[in-house]
């Protein structure tokens, strides 16, 4: 991160690093959780996509970069989720780290659980 960079600077870094005036993304925003259901443990993953381009400018007096981006992207984008439940019994035969040998129990309070 840098606060107040040179804008001259940060545009001639732009253009040698992508060799162009303009730059196509793609931003990616990930979540993953997983909750408790009566009996069963819902895991849950998704990554979503947005597209878009940013124009750099030479001139520092003129404005920083512009962004452009799809304003619709949840109509366009490629994206992928999945919901995976199982039943608390199962845990064991999946992950080993859920399971409280002591007690002979799966361990609900683990950290890799989120609420």
């Amino acid at each position: 991160m840098v606060d107040k960079c040179n804008k001259k600077t940060a545009y001639e870094t732009a253009r040698k690093f992508f060799g162009k005036d303009t730059a196509n993304f793609v931003a990616i925003d990930g979540t993953e959780y997983s909750k408790l259901m009566f009996d069963m443990i819902i895991f849950y993953a998704g990554a979503y996509s947005c597209e878009g381009t940013i124009d750099f400018t030479s001139s520092p007096d003129e404005n920083n970069p512009q962004v452009k981006f799809q304003h619709r992207f949840l109509d366009r984008g490629k994206d992928i989720s999945s919901c995976v439940p199982i039943y608390v019994n199962k845990i064991p035969e999946i992950d080993q780290t859920f399971f409280d040998l002591s007690k002979g129990q799966v361990n609900m309070l683990s950290d890799d659980f989120c609420t």
